[in-house]
């Protein structure tokens, strides 16, 4: 029929609610900009910029369970100042409100709607960037 389809991906039928951290992956990594997205990126492509080196931050858009937007907006500003980082919404997230992944590294954290919470929440994830970005798990890191 002409139409293109991707292969499935063990991941993509997965209902636990968790981004993949590493596995085989779209041949075509999503672009370095946008940093920020604010629709869900392809996750077949996202793991190939992981084996790149990259992080994503994901976060749960909407619902009870949304990342509070005070602290969304503190992640972008910390984003758009890194290289080798992407942000963009995960809606089937089913661990906590943030996701923190590189190469084989899954952390998920529940970020409380709460004053001190957009500090934390940047703490945690520069931190998180710092240690995995290009670590030496990613395949591919020193490829740009």
């Amino acid at each position: 029929d002409g139409t293109s389809h991707s292969p499935p991906y063990p991941y993509q039928n997965d209902d636990d609610g968790l981004p993949a951290a590493s596995g085989p992956h779209n041949p075509t990594t999503l672009p370095s900009e946008p940093k920020v997205y604010d629709r869900a990126v392809p996750e077949a492509n996202a793991v190939h910029n992981l084996e790149h080196g990259y992080v994503l931050v994901y976060y749960q858009p909407e619902g009870e369970q949304a990342l509070p937007g005070a602290v969304r907006q503190e992640l972008v500003d910390l984003v758009e100042g890194e290289g080798q980082v992407i942000m963009a919404p995960y809606p089937k997230l089913g661990e906590g409100n943030l996701a923190l992944v590189a190469w084989q590294h899954l952390q998920t954290v529940t970020v409380p709607d709460s004053e001190s919470a957009p500090e934390d929440a940047v703490i945690l994830t520069r931190y998180f960037i710092e240690r995995y970005r290009d670590g030496a798990l990613a395949p591919e890191a020193a490829v740009s």
